[in-house]
Order: structure tokens, then sequence, then C-alpha cells
């Protein structure tokens, strides 16, 4: 394309979906498309790419709704745990405080760590109730042990969430060193 600064290559990649085929709802077909877009792109940009469900797609659904239905059931079993790795002064080389890792305990006792099913619960929508969740578990431990200082993480999605940040106020509210140490 000509511009009066000169000329500038452009590419254009395309992804596709066949509705009400592929997909069922205009979301659905938002995200089916935007993954076949992905695919164009991986192609070598300047291409176009139709969404098609394969067994390894069905395989991997299969698998993130048996993650999901585990964690909806550790959040309903109270079997989400809070794991501290401690974070140090470099001049000190003391703990300054320490940033929560979050666990999941299957109900044969065997320990899950987050990397194992936190992609899963970002992926299906299930990041604020287990964001809420580890906040409340937080404060708990901050409550019972008074000189704990901790750290959480929380993704975007909940951090500009109104709902959580009244929930934070709540949770918060009349416990001024519980929130100077979280």
């Amino acid at each position: 394309i000509e511009t009066p600064a000169g000329p500038i290559h452009v590419t254009v990649s395309v992804g596709a979906v066949v509705f009400p085929d592929v997909a069922k709802t205009a979301t659905d077909a938002m995200t089916k498309a935007d993954i076949a877009l992905q695919n164009a792109k991986r192609s070598g940009r300047n291409n176009w790419s139709l969404y098609r469900y394969t067994q390894e797609q069905r395989d991997i659904h299969q698998k993130n709704m048996v993650i999901a239905e585990q964690v909806k059931c550790a959040l309903r079993d109270d079997r989400l745990k809070l794991s501290y790795q401690p974070i140090v002064d470099c001049e000190t080389h003391e703990p300054v405080l320490h940033e929560c890792l979050l666990r999941m305990i299957q109900p044969d006792g065997e320990v899950v760590p987050a990397g194992l099913f936190m992609p899963v619960v970002e992926e299906l929508g299930l990041i604020r109730q287990i964001d809420r969740r580890v906040l409340e578990l937080s404060v708990n431990v901050m409550l019972e042990h008074p000189e704990a200082r901790l750290a959480i993480n929380v993704s975007g999605l909940t951090s500009t969430d109104q709902s959580w940040l009244r929930h934070v106020v709540g949770l918060l509210r009349g416990q001024p060193t519980v929130a100077e140490r979280l």
C-alpha cells in the first residue's frame, strides 16, 4: 500500500467458521473463528483457515471438562489449599513475605499443583471463583497468624471486576493490619 511516507507491506489472515454447523452461538462462533485465525497466522500469515473440530481437540475438550469438574468439586468440598513460597530480601536473605500458591487436594489425598489445572480454570471462566477462594484462604491465615505477610496472584480479569473489589473491601473492613500485610 502506498502512503505519503512510502510503501508499507500488508498481509491479510482470515479465520472462518461454518455457522450454525460447527458453532451454535455468536460467542462460540467468534471463539472458533479466532482459533482458525491463529491457525492461519501460524501457517505463515497472508493465509486463511477454516475451523475444524479435530479428534485431538475433542480429546483436549473432554480432558478439560474432567479437570473443571474436579476443580468445582474441590471448591465445594474445601479441598483447595495454599502452599507458601518465601520471598527473600536480597540483602538480609530473610523472608519478607510469602507468596500463596494454590494446590488442589484430590479425594485420594494427591496434591495437584496449580499449573496442572489453572490454565483450564482460566479458559473455562472459573478464575473469579478461584481468585475469591484464594483471597478468603489467605485472609483466614493472616487472621490466625498476626505475623504473616502474604502475596496472592489474581487474574487480570478478576482485578477489574467490581464485585471482586467489593468482596475484598468486605473481607478487610475492620481488619487494617490484615490489609497492610496482604
